[in-house]
């Protein structure tokens, strides 16, 4: 996964209405990869 990839899975969550179990998988890997990642603050918010 790069950073653009786990940005994107974010922003398609933040946007999604009806999330199923796998979204949230992908959203919850996402935010972890970018946490490990960038190291950002405002990523752990």
């Amino acid at each position: 996964m790069t950073v653009k990839e786990a940005r994107k899975i974010v922003q398609d969550f933040n946007e999604n209405k009806r999330i199923t179990d796998e979204d949230e998988f992908m959203f919850i890997e996402a935010m972890n990869f970018l946490i490990e990642e960038e190291k950002d603050p405002r990523d752990m918010m």
